[in-house]
């Protein structure tokens, strides 16, 4: 990487945060800071090695892959299977989260909510009865 460019990204902060500067003289330095730390990347041999490093990594599940399929055969299929109809149930209800409907765990946190309101009115009106009838039974001084 480049001499004059900070070590770890806890100097880039310290190098712009600075008492006496404005937020849009600390906005700018910190910019300044990204995008030389940016361009070290793609002028140095960080990126192809983080490709190669992506390809290796890919290599090696596609290996583990073949390997858990040949031992486990349709079990480890289903299994997939299963994750991958997880994945796309958890996309669409993210989606829909996202175009403003509301989350399944929300409305269910709301008719638990409901239900425990309505479980702590009856017993609220239970109580009540129950201390009516104690009155009732006991005499009358």
């Amino acid at each position: 990487m480049s001499d004059n460019l900070p070590e770890t990204p806890v100097e880039i902060v310290d190098t712009t945060a600075t008492t006496s500067d404005t937020t849009s003289e600390k906005e700018s330095k910190l910019k300044s800071a990204w995008l030389e730390f940016v361009s070290a990347l793609n002028e140095e041999k960080v990126l192809p090695f983080l490709h190669e490093t992506y390809e290796f990594m890919k290599s090696k599940l596609s290996k583990v892959d073949g390997e858990l399929s040949e031992k486990h055969g349709d079990r480890y299929a289903k299994v997939k299977q299963t994750l991958q109809t997880l994945k796309i149930w958890y996309e669409e209800e993210m989606t829909k989260v996202k175009n403003g409907q509301t989350n399944p765990v929300d409305q269910t946190k709301t008719q638990w909510d409901k239900k425990a309101g309505e479980a702590g009115v009856s017993a609220a009106q239970k109580e009540a009865e129950l201390k009516q009838r104690i009155i009732d039974l006991l005499p009358n001084k």
